[in-house]
């Protein structure tokens, strides 16, 4: 019973903590919009919208990459020395979008439609991705990015999506 009560508050301060985080965030409406759920288009046609977005370059370098690696993927081990000339991929081998370089991978799995997720199916990215391109990630240098599908709470007309929720 005390572990059960442990857990159970443990649980309500993620929860409070959340509900802070959402409350006091800079991120207001206009800016927690989705402009991917504004129009009528499949996943694999986002999936490539936002490929083209990532794949912006001036003098370079990829200036919205970068912001995104630095703000979202840094704070979980990215080393930003790490971005030399990243390859960015959508739809291909069945990974929604993908960001390759000498020394890590980024998989993007866009489910901003809300698309069930299939069995086994990052391990099976993963796996394409170490196979198939004659170079082997050290799992602490592929980042796993989830574009997930949330409903909007009462902030816009339509769904929104969480921005680019990390797991790694």
């Amino acid at each position: 019973m005390e572990e059960c009560l442990k857990r159970y508050l443990f649980l309500l301060s993620v929860a409070e903590g959340l509900n802070y985080i959402q409350n006091h965030s800079e991120n207001k409406v206009p800016y927690t919009l989705n402009i991917f759920e504004w129009y009528d288009s499949d996943e694999p046609t986002t999936s490539l919208a936002m490929a083209e977005i990532l794949k912006y370059k001036d003098g370079g370098a990829y200036p919205l990459l970068e912001l995104f690696i630095q703000k979202f993927l840094v704070p979980i081990g990215f080393d930003s020395k790490w971005i030399e000339n990243p390859v960015i991929t959508a739809e291909k081998d069945r990974i929604d979008i993908c960001v390759k370089d000498n020394k890590y991978a980024i998989i993007f799995e866009n489910k901003v439609k809300g698309a069930n997720y299939q069995p086994n199916q990052l391990a099976r990215y993963i796996h394409k991705l170490n196979n198939c391109v004659g170079r082997h990630y050290d799992r602490d240098n592929i980042f796993i990015v989830f574009n997930a599908y949330t409903p909007c709470r009462g902030l816009c007309s339509k769904p929104r999506t969480v921005y680019m929720e990390t797991a790694n």
